[in-house]
């Protein structure tokens, strides 16, 4: 048996929808929207109006001076993987963990004040808070934020390395950020729920397929056999909706009020039969699908890496259209320049 089903998400109509969106939503916008509910929005791209913004523009100047340590998780990740920026985001937080700054680490750059670049204004708030010997309330709930929420989950998802654990670390953006008081929860939660693409129903019962407890994959497999059951009786095209998440979930798997969404079998598992699926629900064995083991990441870090084209091209020429040549003009170019790793390999041309 062979499912495929269309979806419809808004006017547009496609195949399926398994692979969900970038999971840096889940750190960015939470961020974003709890820096300016604190301070203010923004008043430009590189410009921040609020008292805590105006600040950041030159914290990196700012004598360090003994601040208050704040405790936080630190997650184990290898350095030599991490940009420069991310490198200073994990070290400055091990700092405020320990209360005291490294001078090396005081006088680097925390990287440009940019709207497109959110990493680096939580790399200069910590800078500033260690700068700071009586920050205000809203400031240090901007600090434990990124400690607490922010860092860890920016550095698991920089780990993950297969997009089975995206609800997962959607329900781990939930948990870091519960102990905030309601009216900020207030402010985050709709994000979260906006951008849990990875907490669709689809999506879970894959993840669950996977999962090492053999009760979640047997449930997990049911599911998909029971929606197949539905997809079977379908009539019409079934429509994308973001699912409303479950603030109050223990697991990832409960994520999804399961009585009353109404699900669809995972089109990444179209090719797999259900007698298959019933021969995995009685093993307990983890299923090896192919589709499974590709290279389809839980982020899209490529993608992240044309930011600063895109802001580039932004601040040169105006219209879509523009933008558009401008980028595709650039990257052409920069494929076709030859790349050296050593100074042996370049060789000056005939004349």
């Amino acid at each position: 048996m062979s499912f495929f089903p269309l979806v419809r998400k808004g006017n547009v109509i496609r195949l399926g929808f398994s692979i969900a969106h970038s999971d840096t939503k889940l750190t960015l916008p939470p961020f974003r929207h709890l820096f300016q509910y604190l301070d203010g929005k923004s008043t430009g791209p590189n410009s921040l109006k609020g008292p805590i913004g105006e600040k950041l523009i030159k914290c990196e100047t700012l004598p360090v001076v003994q601040f208050e340590s704040i405790d936080c998780q630190i997650p184990e990740i290898d350095k030599k993987t991490l940009s420069m920026d991310q490198k200073y985001l994990l070290e400055i937080s091990e700092a405020i963990k320990s209360g005291e700054c490294p001078k090396d680490l005081s006088i680097r750059d925390p990287g440009p004040l940019s709207h497109s670049r959110w990493l680096t204004t939580a790399n200069r708030a910590l800078r500033l808070y260690i700068s700071q010997e009586n920050p205000t309330a809203e400031f240090q709930e901007i600090v434990i934020f990124i400690l607490k929420s922010y860092m860890p989950m920016w550095f698991c998802i920089k780990k993950t390395k297969l997009f089975t654990d995206g609800p997962k670390l959607v329900h781990q953006s939930i948990e870091t950020s519960r102990y905030l008081k309601d009216e900020l929860k207030a402010v985050i939660d709709p994000v979260i729920e906006r951008n849990g693409f990875f907490a669709h129903p689809e999506h879970v019962m894959i993840t669950m397929t996977q999962d090492p407890r053999k009760h979640i994959r047997e449930l997990g497999l049911r599911r998909i056999i029971k929606a197949r059951e539905r997809d079977q009786k379908r009539k019409t095209i079934r429509t994308y909706v973001a699912p409303k998440l479950n603030f109050s979930a223990t697991d990832y798997t409960e994520l999804n009020d399961w009585t009353n969404c109404q699900f669809s079998s995972p089109p990444l598992l179209k090719d797999v039969t259900d007698d298959e699926l019933k021969t995995y629900i009685k093993t307990e064995e983890v299923p090896k699908w192919e589709i499974l083991s590709q290279k389809m990441p839980v982020h899209t870090q490529a993608v992240e890496r044309s930011v600063k084209l895109v802001s580039e091209a932004s601040a040169k020429v105006c219209g879509s259209a523009a933008r558009d040549g401008y980028i595709r003009t650039t990257l052409k170019s920069r494929s076709t320049m030859p790349a050296f790793d050593n100074k042996r390999q370049f060789k000056l041309p005939d004349m």
